[in-house]
């Protein structure tokens, strides 16, 4: 509605800090919603759930980006914004209905379990979120310094052209909506967190392997593949947390690890400029492949039973 009413007076600042305030209310939503589904399911039906949000995230993304791209050809930003502002007056409508059950019974919560220190520690005090987090932490550098070199390769050195960046983005988001709805129809024990490294490694083979493909086809199945396990590794974090995790710390614990993962990945986002300069598009691949690896290790060593 900000976003609006800057379009309808014409004021650019004020068009900026309404999309800024919305990038931030995007990043609460982005931990509470994970944070929630513990309290509507059972522990066994945590990974069909978070795959089902998942997939209905990245389609409703996908057909969004389309719709815009759409409306703003064919009509005004204003048209636009005002289909957008029905979209979260009919999400605010639904989830008003949602009756939250208490996810599990949980000691009294005593005066220094408050606050965001309480979820420093409490994290601090947990290995396995701990080590899950900073290999998803190291991951997202890898996928920041592709995502940033990707047209770049896809364009110049495999011949796809300007529109190279799109078919690449597509074959991922095909990928990773398969990954996710692979593990919506599997039984997820409680040793998912040694698929996390394994996950981790494959990604890391195929990033290698996207380095050195001439292929066009090749490339496009491997970028298929990257988001296949992607999309698994994204559905058993979430899962791995809700189960792991004291239910009085879960927006802490997914906030933290937001921040953490999207600090990473615009760091390496503006990494890439520099990198690119200092080597091709596939070198910098390569080394994403490496940093994938290191995560793989990370996740393998910090997860395997006691």
């Amino acid at each position: 509605a900000g976003a609006l009413a800057a379009i309808l007076v014409e004021s650019r600042p004020l068009a900026f800090a309404a999309v800024a305030i919305s990038g931030m209310l995007a990043a609460v939503s982005a931990a509470t919603v994970p944070a929630l589904v513990p309290s509507l399911l059972d522990d066994e039906r945590l990974p069909a759930a978070n795959a089902a949000l998942g997939i209905a995230q990245d389609g409703a993304m996908a057909l969004g980006a389309l719709a815009a791209g759409i409306a703003l050809s064919a009509s005004t930003a204003v048209v636009a914004l005002v289909a957008d502002l029905g979209t979260f007056f009919v999400a605010a409508m639904l989830y008003w209905g949602i009756r939250a059950r208490p996810a599990r019974a949980v000691r009294k919560e005593a005066s220094d379990d408050t606050g965001i220190r309480a979820g420093f520690r409490y994290l601090l005090r947990s290995p396995t979120l701990l080590v899950v987090i900073g290999a998803f932490g190291m991951a997202t550098i890898a996928t920041g310094l592709t995502n940033a070199t990707l047209p770049r390769l896809l364009d110049e050195h495999l011949g796809l052209g300007t529109g190279g960046y799109g078919f690449g983005l597509a074959a991922l988001a095909a990928g990773l909506t398969a990954g996710q709805a692979l593990v919506g129809f599997t039984r997820v024990g409680p040793g998912a967190g040694r698929w996390i490294g394994t996950g981790l490694a494959f990604m890391a083979a195929f990033f290698v392997a996207l380095a050195f493909t001439q292929h066009v086809p090749t490339a496009l199945l491997l970028l298929a593949l990257i988001g296949l396990v992607d999309g698994t590794t994204d559905v058993l974090f979430d899962t791995i947390v809700q189960r792991e995790a004291d239910p009085r710390y879960y927006g802490r614990i997914f906030g933290l690890s937001s921040v953490f993962m999207t600090t990473t990945m615009m760091g390496a986002v503006a990494a890439a400029p520099l990198v690119n300069k200092l080597g091709p598009p596939r070198e910098v691949i390569f080394v994403a492949g490496v940093a994938l690896l290191g995560a793989s290790v990370i996740a393998l060593v910090g997860t395997r039973p006691p």
